[in-house]
């Protein structure tokens, strides 16, 4: 495993958690819900990003181009 990957995995995890968290300390408040989705969404990017760095044949990586 890269650093790169690493880091992409660790970030996603981050972004998820504090997510989670954010919604559930204040989901009443319309700021934290777009938050929430905001940190959700970077998390999708992140988690993307770390399969990316994973992948080994020149066919999958292609299919990120």
């Amino acid at each position: 495993m890269t650093y790169y990957a690493l880091s992409a995995l660790i970030n996603g995890i981050t972004s998820t958690f504090l997510g989670i968290l954010v919604y559930f300390k204040k989901r009443q408040v319309a700021v934290s819900r777009k938050f929430c989705m905001f940190l959700l969404a970077a998390a999708f990017w992140r988690y993307s990003f770390f399969i990316w760095q994973l992948s080994t044949s020149e066919a999958t990586e292609s299919l990120s181009k």
